[in-house]
């Protein structure tokens, strides 16, 4: 339908041209005839006088008509520009929001029969500043019954630093962690957030989590996660 639009928009101009084309010739041809057949005498010169100018109006007329269709053209085709810039981020909000719908399914949805603590990839994001990362982490109960989860949390950079293999407590890193161990206090699932100043020199390779819980139970989960960083956090409605 736009194509159809646009091409029957085209034909108008081009048939607004050539109306315009017609005047202008009509309008020059009018006034050598009139000199022709008239001479010299004062009838012609009025005649052809004002035959040229209702040519002149007909011709401003033309131009007139095929400057505003130029002009609602160019609007049009902004318009249509700033609905596609609008519908590109409506898409990308809708994406974020089903991407969070995802991540909360995720954590609070019971996954088999059994119980206990799981914990996600860490998430990396790199700052603009060298050797300044942000990092989240989440530990989350896997249970039909979520009872409240208190425990501790300990994690663990290893990496590369003067060609050894060296592995740094996050406490060293950062100050948005307090610990040696971090508190845990949870439902369904607890985030943490924080941003890292890594040591020069030191290349991460990879993060340890240790997760323990001391009720309602005992209950401990270990992973080592590979060093990887993202261009943004998951979605979570911040």
């Amino acid at each position: 339908m736009a194509d159809s639009t646009r091409r029957g928009g085209i034909a108008l101009n081009h048939r607004l041209l050539a109306q315009a084309i017609v005047i202008l010739i009509a309008f020059l041809g009018g006034g050598f005839l009139a000199t022709l057949v008239g001479g010299d005498e004062p009838v012609g010169q009025l005649r052809s006088q004002r035959a040229n100018e209702q040519l002149q109006q007909q011709l401003d007329s033309a131009l007139g008509r095929l400057e505003m269709l130029r002009t609602r053209r160019e609007v049009d085709q902004r318009a249509l520009e700033m609905v596609r810039s609008e519908l590109a981020v409506q898409k990308e909000h809708i994406a974020e929001l089903e991407e969070g719908l995802r991540f909360y399914r995720s954590l609070i949805a019971p996954e088999g029969a059994g119980g206990g603590l799981s914990l996600r990839e860490p998430e990396l994001l790199a700052t603009e500043e060298a050797g300044r990362y942000l990092l989240r982490l989440v530990v989350q109960q896997v249970a039909r019954k979520h009872e409240k989860v208190e425990g501790s949390l300990e994690v663990t950079l290893t990496g590369n630093l003067g060609g050894e293999t060296v592995s740094l407590a996050l406490p060293e890193l950062s100050e948005d962690f307090v610990g040696p161990a971090l508190k845990l206090r949870f439902r369904y699932f607890q985030l943490l957030e924080g941003e890292l100043v890594l040591p020069a020199g030191f290349e991460p390779q990879s993060v340890n989590i240790v997760a323990r819980a001391n009720s309602p139970r005992a209950m401990d989960i270990q992973k080592e996660f590979p060093w990887h960083l993202q261009e943004r956090f998951t979605h979570v409605g911040q």
